[in-house]
């Protein structure tokens, strides 16, 4: 696959992953979802996945969720 046709499929991927602002809170966002689609596009759909998970475990343990922050 070119270079040009993986720059134009990363850009639609990006918009897909901004579409949150257009339609609510899709999560569509999260690494989990975006990283293995980039991946797929260049080539390595595993280190993609790889990646994602690691990032959404980052997130996960830096983001307080349900509104209990501990000082």
């Amino acid at each position: 696959m070119g270079q040009a046709v993986q720059v134009i499929l990363i850009i639609l991927i990006a918009f897909f992953a901004y579409m949150h602002c257009y339609m609510g809170s899709t999560m569509h966002n999260r690494p989990i979802i975006i990283a293995p689609l980039v991946g797929l596009v260049l080539g390595d759909w595993q280190t993609g996945v790889v990646i994602g998970a690691t990032l959404e475990l980052v997130f996960m343990g830096a983001f307080p969720v349900g509104g209990e922050q501990s000082a």
